[in-house]
């Protein structure tokens, strides 16, 4: 399945036996460290973990981490669970930004957190978002923008009752 649907993903095929070998250990919940199976792959850390995140895509294995995961990974619970946030995730699902991709979510999150001053680790957020800072940092604005002119908005028609 791997040589099929990988064909695209210019590997070697170490590195195709070893990313074989991590998904497996991970299925059977066997203890495997990135660094280890890097090595074994012939990859540097960063790159194995790239192509292991499009081999799970392309093998349909990746598991996206819920809003409630996130949140807890990134000790913000209270911010995922606040009104405003709420509201702002209503607005930006009403502008048409699709939520069920993980780096929307991540976002969303860190637009919250920044909104509300509570502090998140921006290189653990681009580690798990799996993309450039600069894409992050202009999707962050984005976000930023749906959720200030709604709950401004909202607050402003709040205020004149």
């Amino acid at each position: 399945l791997v040589s099929v649907r990988g064909a695209g993903l210019a590997l070697t095929g170490s590195a195709r036996a070893a990313l074989c070998v991590d998904l497996a250990a991970q299925a059977l919940r066997i203890p495997l460290t990135t660094i280890s199976a890097a090595r074994l792959s012939g990859l540097s850390p960063k790159a194995y973990a790239s192509s292991r995140r499009s081999f799970e895509t392309v093998l349909g294995l990746s598991s996206f981490p819920t809003l409630q995961e996130l949140a807890t990974r990134f000790g913000c619970v209270d911010v995922a669970r606040s009104p405003r946030y709420e509201t702002s995730l209503t607005a930006v699902q009403a502008a048409g930004i699709d939520l069920s991709q993980p780096l929307f979510l991540i976002a969303a999150l860190a637009t919250a957190c920044r909104q509300q001053k509570v502090k998140v680790s921006r290189t653990q957020l681009l580690a798990v978002a799996g993309v450039r800072p600069a894409i992050f940092d202009r999707l962050c604005v984005q976000m930023d923008r749906v959720s200030s002119a709604t709950v401004g908005a909202d607050s402003i028609n709040l205020n004149k009752y």
